[in-house]
Parts: C-alpha cells; structure tokens; sequence
C-alpha cells in the first residue's frame, strides 16, 4: 500500500471549445439586474 505522500496527481485533459451559437444567444437574452454581473457576463463573452 502507497503512503499518502507517495501518490502521484493524475490530472485529467481538458479540450478548449468556443461557446455555439446557441449558447451565447441564451447568455445575451438572460436579464441581469446586477450591474457586476453583467460585466462580468460582457467579459467573459468577450
């Protein structure tokens, strides 16, 4: 049996996509009254 400090990370691949259409059109028509929200929603679509 391995000891806690012995163990190695296995870290899992991640493949980069863009949003679809369709994804970002529901992220535009959803309302935000929060105005740090919306920022954060414009930069991340950004």
């Amino acid at each position: 049996m391995q000891s806690f400090w012995e163990c190695q990370v296995q870290e899992a691949e991640q493949k980069i996509r863009f949003l679809q259409k369709s994804e970002v059109a529901k992220l535009t028509a959803l309302k935000i009254l929060n105005k740090q929200t919306r920022q954060a929603r414009r930069i991340f679509l950004f």
